[in-house]
């Protein structure tokens, strides 16, 4: 029941993430679906069974909430990777008919979106603690806790977001950049897309 309930969390923020990129290009559904739930799944049980050690590994009470967390803040950056490389196409058309394989084309735009992608979450930990108190700490103060120990848990979360978010974007932009090329390796014109 446990993990039938983390598939429907991934299915809708799968289906949410993809709303904005399937104005972009189509065919990203099931990329999204890998890069969310790789990312929050991988982070979420290494935080489960390493960090707080819930018993059993699939208590719902620890696993599901913590996941939320993740799924909650994880990018889907593909949106990002199309743009930059749309600026980029003649620079990615030369490149390719140099010899260089899709990836090799790619891969300017793919450290761009990355990079985007990894702006917001840099600020947000810039600013934790010094700037804003963050939610689980500011609600831990509040209910009475003590102030060192709820800033241990927000750090944990923290960086569970950061290490979800980082390995979600990255995913998604290895997988994604290979829509925009043919299966012979050639970047398509948007005569040639499958665009929405």
């Amino acid at each position: 029941l446990v993990c039938l309930v983390l598939l429907g969390m991934c299915i809708a923020a799968t289906q949410i993430a993809t709303g904005r990129t399937n104005k972009v290009v189509r065919g990203l559904w099931a990329d999204v679906f890998l890069s969310i739930t790789v990312s929050s799944m991988v982070i979420a049980f290494i935080v489960v069974e390493g960090i707080i050690h819930a018993d059993p590994w699939y208590n719902a009470m620890q696993l599901v909430p913590i996941s939320g967390m993740i799924l909650g803040n994880t990018l889907a950056a593909a949106d990002r990777l199309f743009a930059s490389m749309d600026s980029r196409a003649n620079e990615i058309y030369m490149m390719v008919a140099l010899g260089a394989t899709p990836r090799e084309a790619a891969f300017p735009s793919i450290k761009a979106a990355v990079g985007a992608g990894m702006t917001p979450l840099l600020a947000q930990l810039s600013a934790a603690g010094i700037v804003q108190i963050p939610g689980m700490m500011s609600g831990q103060i509040l209910a009475g806790a003590d102030p060192v120990i709820a800033a241990k848990y927000q750090i944990v979360v923290l960086l569970m977001i950061s290490a979800a978010t980082t390995l979600s974007v990255v995913i998604i932009c290895f997988l994604a950049y290979k829509k925009r090329f043919s299966v012979e390796g050639f970047y398509l014109s948007p005569a040639l897309r499958d665009d929405a």
